[in-house]
């Protein structure tokens, strides 16, 4: 009876007590959103949460001995294939945040399953909200010249590894 009234108990409180929001906004960008007004400019990188799992493709590359064609033709289709079935629904938002003059800008990428994009802080903020994305980023001319310089991503940018 004590063991049911404790597990009762413990589903009411689950229930009744709200989650807490995921924050998906990097601290870099965080930092410069508290310092704007909500219909000031900043560039960014969305990345959604739906990635290709290319550490499980290049397993299965490896199992049957794929040549370099076919493993290129393979994960760039599967990239592109995941960027198009992922993306719609966020272009879409951001195609009518700009028509509200909310956003200036935006680019979809399928190398990583990422958009580029020029908005405010108020759809920044209310975008951040949405199951999606993974993590929203400051851009910065400098990720660019580090990943040229280091042929890797900085930490801000880089995929957690899977195993």
């Amino acid at each position: 009876m004590k063991a049911h009234f404790l597990f009762c108990s413990l589903i009411l409180f689950t229930a009744v007590v709200p989650a807490q929001p995921i924050d998906r906004i990097d601290p870099l960008l965080r930092e410069k959103l508290n310092g704007m007004k909500d219909d000031e400019i900043a560039q960014m990188i969305i990345v959604l949460a739906d990635q290709v799992d290319v550490n499980a493709m290049r397993r299965a590359f490896d199992a049957v001995h794929a040549t370099k064609h076919e493993r290129h033709y393979q994960a760039v289709t599967a990239l592109q294939e995941k960027a198009a079935v992922t993306q719609g629904s966020l272009l879409g938002y951001l195609a009518g945040q700009r028509a509200f003059g909310r956003v200036e800008s935006f680019e979809s990428k399928w190398i990583v399953n990422m958009i580029f994009a020029r908005a405010s802080k108020g759809t920044i903020l209310e975008m951040s909200t949405r199951s999606d994305i993974d993590r929203v980023t400051l851009m910065v001319r400098w990720c660019w010249m580090h990943l040229l310089m280091n042929r890797q991503p900085p930490r801000i940018l880089a995929l957690p590894r899977q195993t």
